[in-house]
């Protein structure tokens, strides 16, 4: 069964491929990668599909329609993270499947208290140049 929520970009950059798994499946994660990236620190992708190796079970695919970024996978838990993850990099909005506006604040507390988002976070910022983000 897949899992899916939506996310609406802001101006901002998105973060390259490589950031998103370390976030998700900690420092030299092993895993594949399918899209449209020109190169590995690409922040103007559109679509991918990332699946870590290791398990070959946990994936997570993204793809840009219509404006929007529809964020699917197998678990429900790697949606809300990436999806999270999404906001707080790019500082976009987060949709429910009907393109509504979430309310993502109990969402993120939870993931805050139930994860080690902040330790996986300040993983996936060291991958990337802070000068290039200014909401970091």
């Amino acid at each position: 069964m897949t899992e899916s929520l939506r996310f609406r970009k802001s101006e901002g950059p998105l973060p390259d491929l490589r950031g998103l798994a370390v976030f998700l499946w900690g420092l030299d994660p092993t895993y594949d990668c399918e899209g449209d990236c020109s190169h590995p620190r690409d922040r103007r992708w559109t679509n991918f599909t990332i699946r870590e190796r290791s398990t070959q079970g946990n994936w997570v695919t993204i793809n840009l329609i219509e404006r929007i970024y529809h964020i699917t996978s197998n678990d429900w838990n790697t949606v809300e993270l990436v999806a999270l993850f999404l906001v707080e990099w790019n500082g976009g909005t987060l949709l429910d499947t009907t393109g509504q506006p979430l309310q993502f604040t109990a969402m993120r507390n939870r993931l805050l208290d139930e994860t080690c988002f902040l330790d996986q976070w300040e993983r996936a910022v060291a991958w990337h140049d802070p000068a290039q983000n200014p909401r970091l």
